[in-house]
């Protein structure tokens, strides 16, 4: 597969927990009615969500007395990085169907920008996620996707939620069992291309 040059997003995640909750907002702030992502509501609203979480934990962390632990807080601080790395994942994917504005869409979600010119264009792929028993999947092509999931390599399939870019996270699966993927590019006046071959993959047990 011939190289690219490829436009990458990329978090710049502060190490203090108030300048991250800042960062956090500011990126839901600039992706908030985006016209790039017109389909982000949920993902958007689960990150404003867990924001608020940790802002009250938080506070509630250095109240005298605390009414909550660092554990708590520090969780809570966890599942914020998962959601702008799940948003990170889904501006790549935007980005990557439009490669003549690939950097300005990066940066329209206030996120950072770094051009690759050593990757080959994304291929079908499955890899770990950032939380156990979660993965995440990449179809071949720009554009929306179907995707698939069997436990047996296709005698049983299970349909996951279309997307309209090359990628996609699937939660809730055990670790350290096999299941296979696949997924086909949805293309113009509703035609479709190949189902990819079956992908196996186990879930790594611990991260």
């Amino acid at each position: 597969m011939a190289k690219i040059v490829r436009v990458v997003a990329v978090l710049n995640m502060p190490s203090k927990l108030l300048d991250q909750i800042l960062y956090a907002e500011t990126i839901h702030l600039c992706m908030s009615n985006n016209a790039n992502f017109p389909n982000i509501g949920d993902k958007l609203g689960y990150l404003m969500a867990d924001i608020t979480s940790v802002i009250n934990l938080n506070k509630a962390f250095n109240a005298t007395p605390p009414s909550a632990t660092r554990v708590d807080r520090d969780l809570a601080a966890h599942k914020v990085k998962l959601d702008l790395q799940e948003l990170r994942n889904w501006v790549q994917g935007v980005a990557d169907a439009n490669v003549e504005r690939a950097e300005s869409i990066i940066l329209s979600a206030g996120m950072e920008v770094k051009k690759d010119g050593g990757r080959s264009a994304p291929d079908n792929d499955v890899e770990d996620g950032q939380e156990i028993g979660t993965v995440v999947l990449t179809g071949k092509g720009a554009g929306a996707h179907q995707w698939q999931q069997s436990p047996d390599q296709g005698i049983t399939i299970v349909n996951l939620d279309p997307t309209m870019v090359a990628n996609i996270t699937v939660k809730g699966l055990v670790p350290g069992q096999k299941v296979w993927f696949r997924n086909r590019q949805v293309l113009r006046k509703g035609e479709y291309g190949d189902w990819c071959t079956w992908i196996p993959f186990i879930p790594q047990v611990e991260l």
